[in-house]
């Protein structure tokens, strides 16, 4: 099977054949399809399509054998339609249970395609993409129809916001100029936390990305546009709009005290303070966990662990550390932070 620019040509021997194969078409020309056969019996049938290159179907037919030979040809034409869609067409024989495919070229009314949609976020970029062929179309892409170098493939990675289109055309043939594309630069929505939190009064706290029509998801893994917390830590959370794009933030909460062990920093004495290079803690009452000093950013500078001790005094050397303001923090689990420690 072959496409012709016009009927192919079998003079007697020794004379050569004049095949006039052709396989890339401009629209509104006038393309010969055949079917070469060996073997043909009478009575058997013979089914033709040509389709689009989206698999429409463009012409069909059927035919049936009326004679026996050994070998045979047929073709017929047709115009290809004046707005024909460029891409890669496809010539289809399904002859005794089998099915034969031939592909062809055709430039005619040119779109140019987007791999999802012709917005993208910031930092993003999408793929734009032309009609593909079967034997090779050069193409040449614009932006705000200007020729951009190098880009001479079938798709282009598109970074920044204009208007995108592009030249095919093949060899000796026509060419097209595709239909424009406005792609637009998404600006990603905004979430702010705000400031990190140091809480002396409450148990929780509620931290609130706000917005409007976002999806939200939190270091917590909680999906709402607000989260309550109640010990300390960093939290974070990303917001996305209705185009994938995405914004972050982060905020640190810091509990002073909390309600567990409130009562227990009543029984709780530390001196010196301002302190040189011990600070002294006595507890009268069971301290389950750690005694931890920590600075104002709450990370952890010492730490003893005490194991439910009760009525003792403890000894903690601080000789080593920067002067500044630091908290004693006990427990486990919530940060009790009692008071502030000075070391000289």
């Amino acid at each position: 099977m072959l496409t012709h620019s016009a009927p192919p040509v079998f003079p007697p021997c020794p004379e050569t054949e004049i095949l006039n194969e052709k396989n890339q078409f401009c629209s509104g020309e006038e393309a010969y399809f055949a079917g070469y056969f060996r073997d043909q019996l009478d009575s058997q049938l013979v089914a033709y399509k040509i389709f689009y290159p989206d698999d429409s179907i463009f012409q069909q037919w059927a035919q049936t054998f009326n004679d026996t030979l050994i070998y045979s040809f047929y073709y017929w034409s047709y115009t290809l339609p004046v707005l024909a869609p460029t891409g890669k067409w496809k010539f289809q024989i399904n002859y005794e249970g089998e099915t034969y495919e031939k592909f062809f070229d055709v430039i005619g009314t040119t779109t140019l395609a987007v791999s999802e949609n012709s917005s993208f976020c910031e930092g993003d970029s999408i793929i734009l993409e032309a009609p593909e062929s079967h034997y090779g179309f050069t193409y040449q892409w614009r932006k705000n129809g200007v020729d951009i170098p190098g880009a001479t493939f079938s798709t282009y990675l598109a970074t920044e916001a204009g208007e995108y289109s592009f030249n095919v055309s093949f060899p000796n043939g026509c060419s097209a100029d595709s239909d424009t594309l406005l792609v637009e630069l998404s600006l990603p929505p905004t979430v702010d936390l705000g400031d990190d939190i140091v809480n002396v009064k409450e148990d929780e706290v509620i931290l609130n990305a706000g917005g409007v029509d976002l999806s939200y998801l939190w270091s917590t893994g909680e999906e709402t546009d607000f989260i309550t917390v109640d010990s300390s830590g960093v939290y974070s959370v990303t917001v996305t709009d209705s185009n994938g794009c995405t914004a972050s933030d982060e905020v640190e909460v810091i509990f002073i005290m909390t309600s567990t062990l409130r009562d227990l920093a009543k029984t709780i004495s530390i001196y010196p303070n301002p302190a040189g290079d011990y600070f002294y803690i006595r507890i009268e009452n069971q301290i389950p966990g750690s005694i931890k000093l920590m600075d104002p950013l709450g990370r952890v500078v010492k730490e003893v662990e005490v194991n439910d001790l009760c009525c003792e005094l403890i000894e903690l050397y601080v000789g080593d550390i920067y002067p500044g303001l630091y908290f004693i923090q006990l427990g486990s689990k919530h940060d009790l932070r009692i008071g502030g420690v000075v070391k000289n």
